[in-house]
């Protein structure tokens, strides 16, 4: 599985209104976790941020200040960047598109885009990524099945599987966690097809 397992922490449930917080990226590769981007993100002035969404993920402006965030143009500038190094050198053809990978890809899907059209990029995802997604919510109804996992979360996804106990949220290790768990989740297809 090539892919790029995506996470977002914002302010609210709503891509439109709600506020890009952190936005990371983890490189899945020929098995291995490879390469990882991450920027926490000031919140543009006017965004949501909701009171639920802070206790999730432990967004303040003192605690961001201090982790030295930077403008959403900023945060979005480095991430085509990196996106565009995964793809190859500048000039191949044509440039390999990447699997969007993540627990419940539309939502940071939806927030993702909406933040590039908020500071004027295009956003290329057709150029960049594949039609095809890979979504662990819905693997996640495998092991819901089988009675391993109570739900589809991916905090239940984390204690039933991989044994940590989930605690304040933020993008960069929600992306690694749901990489382990894609590989996981591989591994154990693979075993059962071979």
């Amino acid at each position: 599985m090539n892919a790029l397992v995506i996470d977002t922490e914002t302010g609210s449930l709503n891509a439109a209104t709600g506020a890009l917080l952190d936005l990371a990226a983890v490189e899945l590769c020929d098995g291995e976790i490879g390469r990882t981007f991450r920027r926490r993100v000031l919140p543009l002035e006017g965004l949501v941020i909701e009171a639920e969404a802070t206790a999730c993920n432990g967004y303040s402006p003192e605690r961001w200040t201090e982790l030295r965030a930077v403008s959403e143009a900023e945060a979005l500038a480095d991430f085509g960047a990196f996106v565009e190094e995964l793809r190859g050198p500048e000039g191949a053809e044509p440039a390999p598109r990447l699997i969007w990978a993540g627990h419940n890809t539309p939502f940071d899907r939806r927030f993702v885009s909406e933040a590039f059209d908020r500071v004027g990029l295009a956003l290329p995802l057709r150029t960049w990524f594949s039609h095809r997604d890979i979504d662990l919510m819905h693997l996640a109804a495998i092991p819901q099945a089988a009675g391993l996992v109570s739900g589809r979360s991916l905090d239940e996804l984390r204690r039933g599987l991989l044994d940590i106990v989930p605690g304040v949220h933020d993008a960069l290790s929600d992306a690694l966690d749901t990489a382990r768990l894609l590989l996981m989740f591989e591994r154990r297809i693979q075993w059962v097809d071979g």
